[in-house]
């Protein structure tokens, strides 16, 4: 199961105030006048987590009634929102938020408060994007008397994953941890699958062997590809042995000759991005 939710947050700014947006502090001279410190964006992102399952809103359960939340960190705030929603068998599939204010420039910032908002949630950060705009001096953010957040977030049941382990081969597997190939791996793993990864050079990624072999297995669910075109080919036979039930074609290695073979002996085809299919459910 799917749910979305959204959240909007607005605060007054005021002279003499701190600043905090994204989970970390903006040098500015003036601040977001709040019961808690006043983080705009992590509100909105609280409320878009509560709202996708029907659980109330920020204030709702973090009331700005009482003395416990008094400028209390908005991070917090965030980390006790996402146990809610893992303890109602939900994960995170992606965040998508935009604040909007016209001074101080927030773009220097967001790769910041990326890292700091995927520590808190336990995500990745690309699983997070944060826009930020002003109003063309248009409305109180244009004034510069506020500013505003709006997000939006994407939940998914953990409970209701399709392909727990099932043994999927990564052809084009790569131990650093900054190849789409290597995030794949890890994240099939943490979803219980049985993972093979297959390269020209051997390595290790956390507890996932990276092979040079080609496995000698019927068993194998899925093929991911994470290799070019030209090196295909050498691939064509091997991959029709195995008689997968599918091959997942990666954004740049589409090959529609490889694909027409493939649907000819009755194995499914798919051009998509691994990590969104797993990240969305539909792996």
């Amino acid at each position: 199961m799917i749910r979305v939710g959204q959240g909007y947050d607005v605060h007054r700014l005021e002279t003499g105030e701190t600043l905090w947006l994204g989970g970390i502090l903006i040098p500015h001279h003036k601040g977001t006048v709040a019961h808690s410190d006043g983080d705009v964006l992590i509100h909105a992102i609280c409320d878009a987590l509560l709202g996708a399952l029907g659980l109330g809103d920020i204030g709702t359960l973090f009331p700005d009634t009482s003395s416990q939340f008094k400028d209390i960190d908005s991070k917090i705030l965030l980390k006790k929102t996402t146990e809610r929603i893992k303890k109602e068998g939900f994960e995170l599939v992606n965040i998508d938020a935009t604040l909007c204010m016209q001074q101080p420039k927030v773009n220097p910032y967001i790769q910041e408060m990326k890292r700091v908002l995927a520590g808190v949630l336990e995500v990745d950060e690309g699983q997070i994007s944060i826009k930020a705009t002003t109003t063309e001096w248009l409305g109180f953010e244009g004034r510069e008397e506020g500013v505003s957040a709006l997000a939006v977030a994407l939940l998914q049941n953990t409970k209701t994953r399709k392909l727990t382990g099932k043994k999927t081969l990564v052809i084009g597997a790569s131990p650093k941890v900054e190849r789409y190939s290597n995030k794949a791996m890890n994240l099939l793993k943490k979803y219980g699958h049985d993972v093979i990864g297959l390269a020209k050079h051997s390595g290790q990624t956390g507890d996932i062997t990276i092979q040079t072999d080609f496995p000698q297995t019927n068993d194998i669910h899925t093929v991911t590809l994470y290799i070019g075109t030209e090196k295909q080919p050498e691939y064509y036979e091997p991959v029709l042995s195995l008689n997968p039930r599918r091959v997942i074609f990666n954004p740049g290695t589409e090959n529609p000759g490889f694909k027409t073979i493939l649907e000819s002996a009755g194995i499914e085809t798919v051009e998509n991005c691994t990590l969104v299919m797993l990240q969305t459910g539909i792996f």
